[in-house]
C-alpha cells in the first residue's frame, strides 16, 4: 500500500487502511487533516504522563467515542471473539454469523455479580460466567441459570 502518511509514521495512513474495507467506512474518516496538524504539531508530554490528563480524556473522550477494537480479517469464524479493554472499561467482540456485519460487543461482566466472562479472546459457542455457571448464547440470549 504506497500511503499518504507524509512523514507521519511508516507505512500506510489510516485512511489507505480504512478505503480497503469491505463495507466503507464514514466519509469522514477518510478525510485528510490540513497540513498546520500534522507534520510540525509539537505536545507536550504531560498529556501522555499526567492521570489529571488521563482521567479527563477518559471522562470527555474514550466514554463517548467509536471505538476500533478489532478488524473484520481478526474474526473470521462464528465464536471467534477478542476481549478489547479502555480505560476501566472491558468489553467482547464476538463474530455471531456468516454474515460481515455479523458481529456483536458485550460488557465483559456477568449480570448477576459482575465477574469477568472472558481473560482472553479465543472461539466458543456459549458466554458462560466462571463464578456460578450463567451462560449465554453469541446473540446474548441467556440459555442457563444454575
Amino acid at each position: 500500500m504506497e500511503g499518504t502518511n507524509k512523514g507521519r509514521s511508516p507505512g500506510p495512513a489510516v485512511q489507505d487502511v480504512l478505503s480497503t474495507d469491505a463495507i466503507g467506512p464514514p466519509e469522514v474518516l477518510l478525510r485528510e487533516y490540513p497540513p498546520e496538524f500534522s507534520d510540525n504539531l509539537e505536545i507536550s508530554i504531560d498529556r501522555y504522563l499526567s492521570q489529571e490528563w488521563h482521567d479527563l480524556e477518559v471522562e470527555h473522550v474514550w466514554r463517548k467515542v467509536w471505538q476500533m477494537a478489532c478488524r473484520v480479517e481478526e474474526l473470521p469464524n462464528v465464536g471467534d471473539h477478542i476481549v478489547y479493554e479502555v480505560a476501566t472499561e472491558s468489553v467482547i467482540v464476538v463474530r455471531t454469523g456468516e454474515g460481515p456485519t455479523e458481529i456483536r460487543a458485550y460488557i465483559n461482566s456477568c449480570l448477576h455479580r459482575g465477574t469477568q466472562l472472558r481473560t482472553t479472546g479465543g472461539n466458543i459457542q456459549r458466554f458462560r460466567c466462571p463464578f456460578h455457571g450463567f451462560t449465554w448464547d453469541l446473540d446474548g440470549a441467556l440459555l442457563h441459570i444454575p
